[in-house]
């Protein structure tokens, strides 16, 4: 018998493990749980010999607590910040991204370069104040006063 172990599931790993249990220990035919799952039965198959072999912790996820492929390494990512902030302050994500490649040599994503978090960019609306979120209910609240 095992030593019990703590181990982390998210939901869609939660119900592969009460799949593969029944599997396992109530005969449930793999056919079904493939079925269930949506995955195919050669799959299932390997799921159940993952599970045999290391219980619940073999069915998360391989690629849990590892880096991901298209993350920049941090100092890299300090670099950008850096130099956005003392020299391209007031350029737009994209223009921002052009200038770090031409110039300097870094290759950053929009997507990267348009996170204020990360970059440090504000968003702004064309008058140039900061831009407020509105929800719905403040929408219809305004439109009440305004027409009533």
């Amino acid at each position: 018998m095992r030593a019990a172990e703590l181990v982390t599931l998210n939901m869609r790993e939660l119900d592969r493990l009460k799949v593969i249990q029944a599997i396992v220990e109530m005969g449930l035919k793999p056919g079904r749980g493939a079925e269930r799952l949506g995955l195919s039965v050669r799959q299932v198959e390997r799921l159940v010999i993952r599970y045999r072999a290391s219980g619940a912790a073999g069915l998360c996820s391989g690629r849990r607590s590892r880096r991901g492929n298209r993350k920049l390494d941090e100092g890299l990512a300090a670099r950008a910040l850096a130099i956005i902030r003392e020299r391209y302050a007031d350029f737009g994500p994209t223009l921002a991204r052009e200038k770090l490649r031409k110039c300097h040599g870094l290759m950053a994503s929009k997507k990267t370069v348009r996170q204020p978090s990360r970059v440090g960019f504000a968003v702004t609306n064309q008058s140039g104040a900061g831009a407020e979120v509105e929800g719905a209910q403040d929408r219809h609240k305004k439109a009440a006063r305004n027409h009533g």
